[in-house]
This record gives C-alpha cells, structure tokens and sequence, in this order.
C-alpha cells in the first residue's frame, strides 16, 4: 500500500490571501486611483488626450483675455482644471473624474449655438480618459494586488 501525504496549509493560505484581496479592491483600486490622477495630470503639460491628440489652441479673443495661450489653464495660471482632478474609491468602484463646473464643457466642448451663454465655440479638450498606457498600468497594478495576496510578489 502507498500512503501520500500532503500538507496543502501553505496552498490553503494561500488561497485564503487570494480570496481576500479579491474581494477587497480598495488597495488596488486606489493604486489605480493615484496613478490616473498622474497621467491626467502629464495631459495638462503634454497638451493631448489620453489618445494622444493635440488639443487645439485657444481662439484668438481667449488668448487676448488671457495673455497666454495655454488651454485649461485659468486667467490667474493659479486655478487650473487640473487642480479638480480627483477620485474616489466607494467600496469596489473606482470613480475618476474633476470637481470643477466647467470640466465637462472642456471635456467635450460646446457650441455658442446649443449654449448661447459662450462667447464662442469651445472645442473638446479631452483630459480624462484612458490611454494605452494607463490601461497597461492598471493590468500591472491588478496583477501586483493579486499576486501579493497570493504571497508571491
């Protein structure tokens, strides 16, 4: 008779780990979280989307009230849009996006026309989003979670 004995507590551990970081994301979640908040804000110097178009220039009469053209960036150059980025991890979702009340008319951009409140056009400045990168990031930042619960990393 062969008698195999095997002693699974380690691979039970294991396991116990793996089952509670994936049922608890936050970490991950938040990691992804403060690494978005880095590539949005590398937009704003960049001047792109997070597919890497270029963001059109500021029209000619938004440059002569600034005295600059940088788009996104406030008359005083000491209140940005990108001062509003932020997120908020609630429970096992993550939610990214910026507090400020014209974000999304810079987001998407908007027509005089559908706003009759603009002094012109205002043409979609995209700065929240995802980009191949930040997709490739957050793969990378999952597969750490998951592999520090299962105690390999």
């Amino acid at each position: 008779m062969i008698v195999i004995d095997l002693d699974t507590r380690s691979i039970e551990a294991s396991l116990k780990r793996l089952e509670w970081a994936v049922g608890d994301l936050r970490p991950a979640l938040k990691n992804i979280g403060e690494a978005l908040l880095k590539s949005t804000d590398q937009r704003f110097a960049d001047r792109q989307s997070p597919d890497g178009e270029d963001w059109q220039d500021n029209s000619d009469v938004t440059e002569a009230i600034k005295g600059f053209n940088e788009p996104l960036v406030g008359v005083e150059r000491n209140l940005t849009l990108r001062d509003g980025n932020n997120y908020q991890v609630q429970g096992g979702t993550l939610i990214v996006g910026n507090t400020l009340e014209y974000a999304a008319m810079q987001q998407f951009g908007g027509n005089k026309s559908e706003f009759p409140h603009l002094w012109g056009d205002i043409p979609a400045r995209p700065f929240i989003g995802l980009s191949d990168d930040d997709r490739e990031t957050i793969v990378e930042i999952i597969t750490d979670h998951l592999a520090m619960a299962a105690g390999t990393l």
